[in-house]
């Protein structure tokens, strides 16, 4: 007879439900914020499946795509970062999944100089002349964007 710590731990609910329904109905919302959060809790290399599946989904889902690039940010897998960036910016008009961006080319562009200050201030406009004009971002918006860039010097 085994006993109890032979057993292997039977699957949590969360997660077999979230494979089920998934499997059931690829558009559940509830079923890929669950993936999502699980997706949070592994390490990036086994996380990148989840990110993708749920992208292929939900393509405009600027909340997976910031999370996703997080992730690469996280164990400073530049490289990553900057391919997964090209792939959705220009599809997601978010402020959030841009603010991201922003802060990423800051980080890129922290020991640069006055090169890297120039670079960043380019990534504000471009972010700007994006986001700026999508119905998805609000006056308030902008004006925490060029806030950031007074505090930074960027703009005085």
């Amino acid at each position: 007879m085994a006993s109890l710590e032979d057993r292997p731990e039977p699957e949590s609910k969360e997660k077999s439900f979230a494979s089920d329904k998934t499997m059931d109905d690829k558009y559940n919302v509830e079923a890929a914020e669950i993936r999502a959060n699980e997706a949070l809790r592994l390490p990036i290399s086994e996380a990148i499946p989840i990110y993708e599946q749920l992208l292929t989904l939900f393509p405009t889902a600027a909340k997976y795509w910031k999370q996703y690039v997080e992730a690469h940010m996280a164990v400073n897998n530049d490289d990553a970062t900057k391919q997964i960036f090209s792939r959705c910016l220009l599809n997601c008009f978010q402020v959030p999944l841009w603010r991201c961006y922003i802060r990423f080319i800051r980080k890129a562009n922290d020991k640069k100089g006055l090169d890297g200050q120039d670079e960043t201030k380019k990534a504000f406009d471009f972010m700007l002349s994006y986001v700026g004009v999508s119905y998805h971002s609000t006056l308030m918006d902008v004006i925490d964007v060029y806030t950031v860039l007074l505090w930074i010097g960027l703009y005085i």
